[in-house]
């Protein structure tokens, strides 16, 4: 369906190279997946109103969650193509994290309160018995967050994006919670308990800890986490590959979201070469970096030591060889 509505609503839907097609990406499955959960909160709240269940209450109310979690994903993919201002020159990428951890907070919500309604009812001697018309349509729903799930988790690795995986979460507590819910009330034929709260304990439970994983991963992308080992070693292999250079120290490399990259390092060189030499492989270096990394870096030139007039002659004579040569 996903591929359908690509095709149809996004102009050069396979470029996700491109910021904007990426981001209208994001915004469709967004759009999509509300959609999904509108339909899935209309058909839980009348089942569970019907049959007095809590558990498909609240996870009615999860699904009515859900809804705000992907209209945030909407507005933080279109937040994150602003273009830079005067306040922001480095652009609004990093919008994408901030709605992700608005979405953690909401799925943390939705299970505390949860588990808050579920041991309030536990203490309820009634019981909850159910039809098995009604256990089919709830094991339908199960059938559409197992799309949204695999849809948004597929997207998380093509797209690379926090919002994503955000959603693929929470539909992935979602079918966890529905799951427990169909064998509550299976079980709950059997017993003479309410099954029903204490399963309710359970799933807020699932509900709550990854909405906590996901927090810490958004907290960790706001505050500057690691950049991926690969990209680092990638610089550093083009570097030291320099003719003009002996080391580098100090590579900083700082993520702004939205797949903008920047960076900065000192290059050892002879202190006594051409500065029209230095500056000439230097630009040489930040270009290849941009090209094969995507960081754009800026390389201070660290004078460390002297060399020999002949060295100096041989290296910039190979210097300019080897720039004829490209």
């Amino acid at each position: 369906m996903f591929e359908i509505l690509s095709k149809r609503f996004v102009l050069d839907y396979n470029n996700i190279k491109d910021k904007n097609v990426r981001a209208k990406l994001i915004s469709l499955s967004s759009v999509l997946v509300t959609a999904i959960n509108v339909f899935l909160f209309l058909v839980k709240i009348i089942l569970g109103l019907l049959i007095g269940s809590m558990a498909i209450i609240s996870d009615a109310f999860n699904n009515l969650s859900d809804v705000l979690c992907s209209l945030i994903s909407l507005i933080g993919s279109k937040m994150s193509l602003k273009p830079a201002d005067k306040d922001h020159p480095l652009g609004h990428g990093r919008s994408e994290y901030i709605a992700s951890f608005v979405v953690s907070i909401i799925i943390m919500f939705v299970g505390f309160e949860l588990f808050r309604n579920s041991f309030v009812s536990f203490f309820d001697k009634r019981t909850i018995n159910i039809s098995s018309i009604g256990l089919i349509i709830l094991a339908i729903t199960t059938i559409f967050k197992l799309y949204t799930y695999f849809l948004n988790r597929k997207l998380y690795k093509k797209l690379d994006s926090n919002l994503n995986y955000a959603i693929a979460l929470d539909s992935k507590n979602d079918i966890l919670a529905t799951s427990v819910i169909i064998i509550s009330l299976i079980i709950q034929r059997y017993v003479k308990f309410n099954i029903d709260s204490l399963l309710g304990l359970l799933v807020s439970i699932l509900v709550f800890k990854p909405g906590v994983e996901l927090a810490k991963e958004t907290i960790d992308c706001l505050l500057g986490k690691k950049i991926d080992d690969e990209i680092v070693l990638t610089i550093e292999n083009i570097i030291k590959k320099s003719p003009l250079v002996v080391g580098f120290h100090d590579l900083r490399i700082h993520d702004y979201g939205n797949d903008i990259l920047m960076g900065s390092c000192h290059m050892e060189v002879a202190g006594n070469l051409d500065v029209l030499t230095v500056h000439e492989e230097i630009d040489k270096l930040e270009k290849q970096i941009k090209n094969q990394t995507g960081v754009d870096i800026t390389i201070h030139m660290d004078p460390t030591f002297c060399i020999t007039s002949n060295e100096v002659k041989k290296l910039e004579k190979s210097d300019i060889n080897e720039d004829k040569s490209l």
